[in-house]
């Protein structure tokens, strides 16, 4: 049932979905990895454990676009269950 869901999905915040994998595994969704790993890997990254962070990094990265554009991809992924 999932998988039918993250198949339908096209939103710019949510990784692609390509299908599922039951040769290697029991049951494996098979989706695009991204650069920072898993979302909690990302987050951890993005706010660099800071309780206050800034809106921009030394670096000038925005943490708020990011964490925006996180907040819109979840509320797609609830909006479908």
């Amino acid at each position: 049932r999932r998988a039918v869901m993250w198949r339908r999905l096209s939103h710019p915040n949510i990784t692609l979905f390509y299908g599922i994998d039951t040769r290697h595994f029991e049951l494996a969704m098979m989706r695009k990895c991204m650069p920072h790993g898993y979302i909690n890997e990302f987050l951890k990254w993005l706010i660099g454990f800071r309780v206050v962070m800034a809106a921009t990094d030394s670096n000038g990265y925005d943490r708020t676009a990011q964490l925006l554009d996180i907040a819109h991809g979840l509320e797609c992924l609830h909006s479908e269950t």
